[in-house]
């Protein structure tokens, strides 16, 4: 659902948590069995753009809230009409695309939130 282009990039961390404090003896003695012996140890960037392959091309548009805008090109939220005002909170639901995921999210954001529109001629 999101666009080709637009989305920031992010970074995610690929040591190993099992291994990575090791030493060089134990770790020549012992063979890791969450990594299997990759090691691996630093960061690995990823790109947040999406393959538009539903046709939608959600754009990292951010949100506003107390007249400022924030997370412009990591994020994009809209009001939806798929669901009811949630009984328990009396808040309508959204929807959210963000630039770490490939999952369409609902949530139950506040309604003094500034989300997107899409308008959908019929």
């Amino acid at each position: 659902m999101k666009s080709k282009s637009g989305w920031n990039s992010w970074t995610s961390d690929i040591t190993c948590s099992n291994c990575k404090n090791w030493n060089a003896e134990y770790r020549s003695k012992t063979a890791c069995h969450v990594c299997k012996d990759t090691r691996l140890n630093g960061r690995k960037t990823h790109s947040g753009n999406g393959t538009n392959s539903s046709g939608f091309s959600g754009l990292p548009a951010g949100e506003r809230l107390w007249n400022k805008f924030y997370d412009i090109g990591e994020l994009c939220t809209w009001w939806s009409s798929f669901g009811d005002v949630s009984v328990d909170s009396g808040i309508p639901y959204s929807c959210e695309l963000n630039a770490w995921s490939t999952e369409l999210i609902p949530s139950t954001l506040s309604p003094e939130r500034g989300k997107s529109v899409r308008c959908v001629k019929d």
